[in-house]
C-alpha cells in the first residue's frame, strides 16, 4: 500500500523499480529499468515535489531525495519543510522497528 498523503501534502504519483509499477505511465509500468526486490521508491506530489526513497547499497541504511519547485523560492521552501518534517514519522516509521534515530 502506497501513500496518499504525506504531510498533508497529496501523492499524485508513485514509482517502485521493486515491482516495476509507475502510476504516471500509461501502461503503469515503469520506463526504467527494474528489478523485482530492488529498494527504490519515488513519490510524486501535488506542487511539484519529488521523494525518492533508496536503501544504501554499501551501508545498512535508508537514503532520500526530496526536490521541490514552487512559485517562488519561500513557496519551494515551505513544502520542502512541510515533506521533509513527515518522511521519518510517516514513511520510514523507526519506532515501529524498534529503530533508535541518531542522538537517541
Amino acid at each position: 500500500q502506497y501513500p496518499q498523503a504525506v504531510g498533508g501534502v497529496k501523492v499524485t504519483g508513485v514509482r517502485d523499480l521493486g515491482t516495476g509499477l509507475d502510476t504516471r505511465q500509461p501502461e503503469q509500468r515503469a520506463v526504467l529499468p527494474w528489478t523485482a526486490g530492488d529498494m527504490m521508491l519515488t513519490l510524486y506530489f501535488e506542487g511539484d515535489g519529488v521523494l525518492t526513497l533508496r536503501a544504501s547499497a554499501t551501508e545498512p541504511k535508508l537514503k532520500y531525495y526530496l526536490e521541490v519547485k514552487g512559485t517562488d523560492r519561500a513557496a519551494a521552501e515551505a513544502l520542502a519543510s512541510k515533506l521533509e518534517a513527515a518522511i521519518t514519522d510517516e514513511l520510514v516509521q523507526p519506532q515501529t522497528a524498534g529503530i533508535k534515530m541518531r542522538g537517541q
